[in-house]
C-alpha cells in the first residue's frame, strides 16, 4: 500500500510538473489550439488532394488557409514586439478604489488602428485587479477595477495579442514602477453611532471614578482629615464631627479607541471604518490603530493609511489589540470601537481573549456588502424558499457575533452596500 501510494503522489507531481510546463510552452508558441488542428488538416489536404490529383480548388483553398495563417502569425508577433519595445512609464500616483473602475490613463496608441488584431490586457501584480481595455473617443484607454485594497510599487501587466480568426496569439509582459494605492470604498455608510466616553470633569455624578467634584457630601470624621473641611455648625448644634467631601463626577466626551483587526474577508469592514473617518463619526478626539502598525494615531488621513496598510497584516490579525487597549487605558480612555471581518479566521480567538479581559464599553462593527438572509421559520417560508441563500460573505456571522457577544460586548451589523446597519441580534433576525 506504502508503495502504492508513493507512486500515486509520484504521478500527480509529475502531472503538475508536465502542466505547468505545458502552459509556459502555450504562452511562447504562436498558435492557438485552432491554428495547430488546422495547420496539419491543411498540409494534409495539400498533398492528398492538391498534389496528387491536382485538384485546383484543393490548392487554392490550403495556400489561402495556409497563406492566412502565416499572415495572421505574422501580424500578431509584429504587434507583440511592438508592445514589449515601445516606451512605457507609469503616469504618477494612481489611485484606486475597491469595487469602482478607474480609467488608469493608459493607452495602446498607434495599434489600436489595426483591425486584424484583438488585444487583451490582465494585471499579475498588483493581484485582484481586473483590467480592460475600454473605447474613449478615437483612442481606446484602460479601465481598472481592484478588489482589495493595499499599497504597491509596480504594475505588472500581461498583453494577450490574438488574430480576429482566432488562429494565433502571443503574450507579451511589461513591468512598470508606478506607486499605486487602492482604498476600500464607504459605499453608502452613514450616520453610524460611536460610543460615549466620559472622563473626569463636574457634569454627571460617577461612583466609580475618584472624588474630584464639588464639595456637596458629607460623612464621618476620620482621624487625619483636614479641619478647614470639618462643618463646625453642625458640630455646634448636634456635637457629631462630620466633614465634607467632593462628589464623584465626570464629563460626557467623544474620546474613543478604535482598532480595525485584518483578516479575510475583511474590505466591506475596512470600508466601513474608512466611512467613519471621513465622515467624523468619532469626531476629532479619538486614537486609532490598525493590524500592521500599532502606533495610536488622532490624525483622520494617517488612519485611513493605516486601513489601506494593513492588508498586509492579515496573517496576524488582532495580535497588538491587548497592547493597543493597553496604552488607551493609560490615556484614561476605556471605550472602544472594534471593526472586524466577517469571516472566521485565526484572529477571531485572539480578538475573543483581549476583549473578555477588557471592563469599558466596547462596539463590535462587522461590514458585509448585502442583506443578511434572516432566520426561517416555518413550514411555509422553508418551501417557498428551499434552496435560497444569503450572501456569500455572511455565513460566519452567526458564530462570529455568538462569539463576541459572549465577550461581552455589543455586535453591529453594517451593509456597505445600502447603509442600512444594526444590532447582529435584529440584523440576523
Amino acid at each position: 500500500m506504502a508503495t502504492i501510494a508513493k507512486i500515486m503522489h509520484g504521478s500527480t507531481h509529475l502531472r503538475r510538473w508536465a502542466a505547468r510546463w505545458l502552459a509556459r510552452l502555450s504562452r511562447w508558441l504562436p498558435l492557438t489550439p485552432l491554428g495547430l488542428l488546422a495547420v496539419p488538416i491543411l498540409i494534409w489536404l495539400y498533398r492528398a488532394y492538391a498534389v496528387r490529383r491536382q485538384d485546383k480548388i484543393f490548392l487554392a483553398a490550403c495556400v489561402c488557409g495556409l497563406g492566412l495563417i502565416v499572415l495572421q502569425t505574422a501580424i500578431v508577433l509584429l504587434t507583440a514586439l511592438w508592445l514589449k519595445l515601445r516606451r512605457e512609464s507609469g503616469a504618477g500616483r494612481l489611485e484606486l478604489e475597491t469595487g469602482v473602475p478607474l480609467r488608469t490613463g493608459h493607452r495602446l496608441g498607434l495599434v489600436r488602428w489595426n483591425p486584424l488584431v484583438k488585444i487583451e490586457v490582465e494585471w499579475l501584480e498588483p493581484a485582484g485587479v481586473a483590467a480592460t481595455f475600454v473605447p474613449v473617443g478615437n483612442d481606446i484607454v484602460e479601465e481598472a477595477t481592484a478588489s482589495d485594497r493595499g499599497v504597491f510599487s509596480q504594475i505588472v501587466r500581461r498583453y494577450r495579442i490574438s488574430d480576429i480568426f482566432g488562429v494565433s496569439r502571443f503574450y507579451v509582459t511589461r513591468r512598470v514602477a508606478q506607486p499605486i494605492v487602492v482604498r476600500p470604498s464607504g459605499g453608502k455608510v452613514h450616520g453610524l453611532q460611536v460610543i460615549p466616553q466620559d472622563v473626569a470633569g463636574d457634569q454627571l455624578s460617577d461612583p466609580r471614578g475618584a472624588a474630584r467634584g464639588d464639595l456637596v457630601e458629607m460623612r464621618e470624621y476620620n482621624p487625619g482629615d483636614p479641619l478647614k473641611l470639618v462643618l463646625w455648625k453642625h458640630f455646634a448644634r448636634s456635637g457629631k464631627l462630620l466633614v465634607r467631601q467632593p462628589e464623584r463626577a465626570v464629563s460626557a466626551t467623544q474620546k474613543t479607541l478604535a482598532y480595525l483587526v485584518a483578516g479575510d474577508a475583511d474590505d466591506a469592514t475596512a470600508g466601513v471604518a474608512r466611512a467613519v473617518f471621513e465622515q467624523r463619526f468619532l469626531g476629532s478626539d479619538f486614537l486609532f490603530a490598525a493590524d500592521g502598525d500599532e502606533k495610536p494615531t488622532s490624525e483622520t488621513q494617517t488612519a485611513i493609511e493605516r486601513i489601506v496598510q494593513s492588508s498586509a497584516a492579515r496573517r496576524h490579525g488582532g495580535d497588538a489589540l491587548g497592547r493597543f487597549l493597553g496604552k488607551g487605558a493609560k490615556h484614561g480612555i476605556d471605550a472602544c470601537v472594534l471593526f472586524v471581518p466577517n469571516r472566521i479566521g485565526p484572529w477571531l480567538e485572539r480578538v475573543v481573549e483581549h476583549l473578555s479581559k477588557k471592563t469599558g464599553p466596547c462596539r463590535v462593527m462587522i461590514g458585509m456588502d448585502g442583506r443578511i438572509q434572516p432566520a426561517r421559520r416555518g413550514l411555509m417560508h422553508r418551501l417557498l424558499l428551499q434552496g435560497s441563500a444569503g450572501p456569500a460573505d455572511g455565513k460566519d456571522l452567526p458564530t462570529i457575533c455568538e462569539r463576541l457577544q459572549n465577550a461581552g460586548v455589543e455586535v453591529f451589523i453594517v451593509n456597505r452596500v445600502d447603509g442600512d446597519y444594526g444590532p447582529a441580534s435584529a440584523v440576523m433576525g
